[in-house]
């Protein structure tokens, strides 16, 4: 089994800015998630919100050879939402950097 891990060719069309105060964005479990330069980051496992304001604080994206690893981003990293991907404002070392779950969680 292969994976193919390049990011499709995303159109010219305008985008949405997320307000990550917005209750409903145009983020769903399992979307691909990018960084800087279209680099492939993972898939998006987690959507964190504060429970008082129900705003977004954190995505946890699923990552790593068969998918093991899940870091945590914070939700001001992310641009915006493009063709069902998610864009986030981050380089892939930055990326690999970022607080890891522990996998007994």
């Amino acid at each position: 089994m292969t994976i193919d891990s390049t990011p499709a060719p995303l159109s010219a069309e305008p985008v949405r800015p997320i307000d990550t105060g917005e209750l409903n964005l145009d983020l769903h479990l399992g979307m691909r998630v990018i960084g800087d330069k279209r680099k492939a980051l993972g898939t998006l496992d987690t959507l964190v919100r504060d429970p008082g304001t129900g705003r977004l604080t954190a995505l946890a994206v699923r990552h790593g050879l068969y998918n093991q690893r899940l870091t945590v981003v914070p939700a001001d990293r992310l641009d915006h939402v493009e063709q069902g991907i998610g864009v986030l404002r981050i380089t892939k070392a930055a990326f690999m950097q970022l607080p890891r779950v522990p996998p007994d969680c």
